[in-house]
């Protein structure tokens, strides 16, 4: 994997990494909003448990600002890296990143739900764009809807956050472990041209695992969340673990201090005499 590609992955300035490939044309299923779901048969026991898992949902944690002071640590087969950051995020609205590294500040990024920007200061360049072509680099769809919920480890679903869609899911339960997966719904293979399979922790209302695979090749994503401790007041996992499938990559995020509710400021511009990635 490239290292723009480790970059945008995260979507994250990582401040170790930047890259002077083009990328290769992505492969993956494209989904269209036209082709409709098939009706399924759900059994009265999965519906049962499927709306259980909705209520448990129902009680997570909300949030309007928050702001999260963590360490990165990056491995793969070809390089490692560390380093620290600040993530603020103001709900439904905006996500800002700094990542520093040995105490220098390496690079910023600003996330809205319409747009993605970046500078990478190292090199004195900038990326300013939309989800859309973000994807092109990514091994599962996402969007800001997801991004947030990503870091709070906010129940979600792959690559649509629609709950309606949890109806498509095979549910099974183990003690307080629910595992709900689209393995098997064809139809949901066919729309989105993924399996995607969540692992949610009744016990403490929060999800702890949560994997995209494309069901073309199998190859994806694998989010993990472990380590769960008191930030003011909500229970959140301390340690957040991006691992790929089919790629040769580990992200981990440890984080150190968590603020809810704290004045913030988010400050991001894109000097004049950067330039622009060359893709």
């Amino acid at each position: 994997m490239n290292k723009l590609k480790i970059f945008l992955l995260l979507a994250l300035v990582v401040s170790m990494v930047s890259c002077k490939h083009k990328p290769k044309p992505s492969n993956k299923p494209v989904a269209t909003d036209t082709t409709q779901i098939a009706p399924v048969n759900v059994s009265q026991a999965d519906m049962v448990l499927l709306n259980s898992l909705k209520k448990s949902v129902a009680q997570q944690d909300t949030f309007n600002k928050v702001e999260i002071k963590f360490n990165i640590d990056f491995r793969s087969e070809t390089q490692s890296h560390s380093g620290s950051g600040t993530i603020r995020m103001i709900k439904d609205s905006l996500i800002w990143i700094s990542i520093s590294a040995l105490g220098i500040e390496a690079g910023r990024a600003l996330m809205t739900p319409d747009s993605v920007k970046f500078i990478f200061k190292l090199k004195n360049k900038y990326f300013a764009g939309d989800y859309s072509y973000l994807r092109r680099f990514l091994p599962v769809d996402v969007d800001f809807n997801i991004m947030q919920s990503i870091f709070l480890d906010q129940f979600f679903i792959f690559p649509k956050n629609d709950l309606a869609l949890l109806d498509y899911f095979f549910p099974t339960q183990d003690g307080e472990k629910i595992t709900i997966t689209t393995r098997g719904r064809d139809e949901y293979q066919q729309r989105f041209g993924i399996n995607n399979t969540v692992v949610f922790d009744n016990s403490i209302k929060k999800m702890t695992e949560n994997t995209a695979l494309f069901a073309s090749n199998g190859k994806g994503l694998s989010i993990s969340y472990s380590d769960y401790k008191d930030f003011t007041y909500h229970n959140l996992p301390s340690k957040v673990s991006f691992n790929g499938v089919g790629t040769d990559f580990t992200a981990v995020f440890t984080y150190q201090k968590v603020t809810f509710g704290k004045k913030m400021t988010v400050n991001f511009s894109i000097p004049n005499n950067y330039k622009p990635f060359e893709f």
